[in-house]
């Protein structure tokens, strides 16, 4: 049985985070594994209190499980400071975890931020030039590009428009991953895939 390691937070309603996750593996039969980065109070009306595990937790819990079990691919969620991204990264680097997907969560849906403005600047400039997938949604995709993110109605085709020249911010030409933008109503729909310089 092929698995996926989701590092990310947990959400107490089930409706996101590591939760989440595991369930959309298991309906894919995919088994999951998963290393916890932040527990949050939350409810399907939005987030009462969330706090960050120490990364040396975090990496434990990653260490732990990629020497017990195969890991086929990775995914990663609210990662909630630049310590835990860096440290995150370096284990990633460091165990050689496959096929990275990075869910960079640095909102809630609420609009509460989950990933400190450090951390914003350590996924953009450490994670994202590692991983083969980002999903950010339209106000995450505007978070990390700089850029005014413009949204079309879903139908048939539907593709993000953006007033940048292109969703490549600093740091982002080292490998050219696919970007998928997730609206807030949680539809998915591919925008781009980046250039090769």
């Amino acid at each position: 049985m092929r698995t996926t390691l989701t590092i990310a937070g947990s959400d107490s309603s089930g409706g996101a985070g590591i939760q989440a996750d595991l369930k959309t593996f298991a309906a894919f039969g995919v088994y999951g594994l998963s290393a916890v980065t932040a527990v949050t109070a939350q409810s399907t009306a939005g987030i009462t209190a969330s706090a960050p595990l120490p990364a040396d937790l975090v990496i434990a819990q990653i260490e732990a499980v990629a020497g017990d079990i195969a890991i086929h691919a990775t995914k990663t969620g609210m990662l909630a400071t630049a310590a835990i991204v860096e440290a995150v990264v370096a284990t990633i680097e460091e165990l050689d975890l496959p096929l990275v997907v990075a869910g960079p969560v640095a909102l809630s849906s609420s609009g509460q931020q989950l990933l400190d403005a450090d951390g914003v600047l350590a996924l953009v400039s450490v994670l994202l030039p590692r991983v083969r997938l980002v999903t950010p949604n339209l106000p995450e995709a505007e978070l990390i590009s700089g850029c005014r993110v413009e949204s079309l109605p879903m139908s048939p085709g539907w593709r993000s428009r953006s007033r940048c020249s292109a969703l490549e911010p600093a740091g982002m030409r080292r490998r050219t991953p696919t970007w998928t933008s997730r609206s807030t109503s949680g539809r998915s729909a591919s925008t781009r895939r980046s250039a090769t310089p």
